[in-house]
């Protein structure tokens, strides 16, 4: 117990002097991505940053810094109760507008209902399943009332609970290999055999849903030496995490990227990345190392970024729920973020336009030697 005490104790200290260092950069982003706090369990949820059901110190600490760097409004570097309340209040706001400019540009014949047909398929996984009165149809106010509409989980689970659905085709709640159309089942193959967990032939929705759970539980740090290698997606949960490998491993200096597929959340991605930069890490990608999308973004902190023979770096369009980067005009505001970005960490804006294009956000193009350099994605 006394353990325990102590090590919370310097936890907190060493969170005062974070604070300090990163109030002024915390807020890279909006924070537009979260449901906005405004009862205690929203609050909770705010804090619970990867919404697993609970929160560790680093994490609940991360989360204090994004309200410290966003919702201090006279920029006293106090955060005052009104200040709290009144940046809440504003996310509440944002996101219900948010909601109701979407539900207006799917809602084509004006009858205040989305029904099928009006529900883009790559939505409708998550949107379907809104149909509290199992009309058929989703209304405003259950778009509305929904939790965490963009939650990336909800979203995946989504997805693939509708592939059970549309293979299932006795209705038992499994599928096997020979459900899948004769045409696509090589091909499916490989996907099939990562969803069969047991090796039994036949893939479940709690098969399924452990796969989600694994899939998304963030990346994680190994710690060897000067050495942290990285692993996994990055979500939510990464900045605490990053915040946890400065404050209980500072002997660290390099950032071993092996496996880190892409980003879930962008915004907590554009976080930790600051916190890396801010931090001085460098990053390498191993020789047998793949880091794609949000994951070369982040690569992208380092100070001194280095990667080893046979590395694969991936680009491609970020995607949100109802748009794609590549579809949107030069101007739109979205695209500020990510060039503020690259423009911190020494990247040109053309990298960023080059992303867009080089394959949608379902596709993924893997950078040649030559675009390495020309992009000069590379320190030396």
């Amino acid at each position: 117990m006394h353990g325990s005490t102590t090590r919370l104790a310097g936890v907190a200290s060493a969170f005062l002097f974070f604070l300090l260092l990163f109030s002024a950069t915390a807020a890279t982003g909006s924070g537009s991505t979260s449901s906005a706090p405004t009862t205690l369990d929203d609050l909770w949820r705010f804090l619970d940053r990867d919404r697993d059901g609970k929160w560790q110190p680093h994490e609940a600490a991360e989360a204090i810094l994004l309200l410290a760097g966003e919702a201090d409004a006279d920029a006293d570097g106090a955060l005052q109760r009104s200040e709290l309340e009144g940046y809440l209040r504003g996310m509440s706001e944002e996101e219900l507008a948010e909601r109701t400019e979407m539900f207006g540009e799917l809602d084509r014949n004006d009858d205040q209902r989305l029904g099928p047909r009006e529900i883009p398929e790559e939505l409708a996984p998550l949107i379907t399943g809104l149909d509290a009165d199992g009309d058929g149809q989703v209304s405003l106010a259950e778009v509305l009332e929904a939790p965490h509409l963009d939650d990336p989980k909800a979203m995946f689970e989504a997805e693939l609970l509708s592939l059970l659905q549309e293979f299932d085709g006795d209705g038992d709640g499994t599928f096997s290999l020979s459900d899948v159309p004769r045409r696509h089942r090589e091909a499916f193959r490989p996907e099939f055999e990562r969803f069969d967990r047991n090796a039994d032939g036949k893939v479940t929705r709690a098969e399924l849903l452990e796969m989600v759970a694994e899939e998304l539980a963030g990346a994680t740090f190994e710690v060897d030496g000067t050495l942290a290698e990285m692993t996994g997606v990055i979500g939510a949960s990464t900045p605490g995490r990053v915040l946890e490998l400065a404050l209980e491993h500072p002997a660290v200096e390099t950032i071993v990227m092996r496996t880190v597929p892409g980003s879930m959340d962008d915004e907590s991605m554009l976080r930790a990345a600051a916190m890396v930069r801010r931090l001085g890490y460098d990053t390498h990608i191993p020789g047998d190392g793949e880091v794609a999308s949000g994951g070369t973004d982040f690569f992208l902190a380092g100070v001194r970024r280095t990667v080893g023979t046979g590395a694969r770096l991936g680009v491609h369009s970020w995607a949100g729920l109802d748009e794609e980067g590549a579809d949107l005009p030069r101007d739109h505001p979205e695209h500020a973020k990510y060039l503020a970005y690259y423009r911190s960490v020494g990247i040109p804006d053309r990298f960023y336009w080059f992303t867009l294009e080089a394959a949608p956000a379902d596709g993924i193009h893997w950078m040649t030697s030559e675009e390495i350099a020309e992009y000069g994605v590379l320190s030396d």
